[in-house]
């Protein structure tokens, strides 16, 4: 009788961790480009500074 092998539930999972380290997803720099916005608003926000207004037409 032949033994089967053990195979992962995910083949995805093993493809992953060796392109990428543990499988880390990395972001994009257009977001983290927008976490750095989000950031800085709430930055703002803290200090007191006021709020974005749209200008008046």
């Amino acid at each position: 009788m032949k033994l089967k092998a053990a195979r992962p539930r995910n083949p995805l999972v093993q493809l992953m961790r060796q392109r990428n380290g543990e499988g880390m997803h990395q972001k994009t720099s257009k977001a983290l480009r927008q976490a750095a916005k989000r950031q800085l608003r709430r930055l703002k926000d803290e200090a007191g500074f006021a709020q974005r207004t749209k200008p008046a037409r």
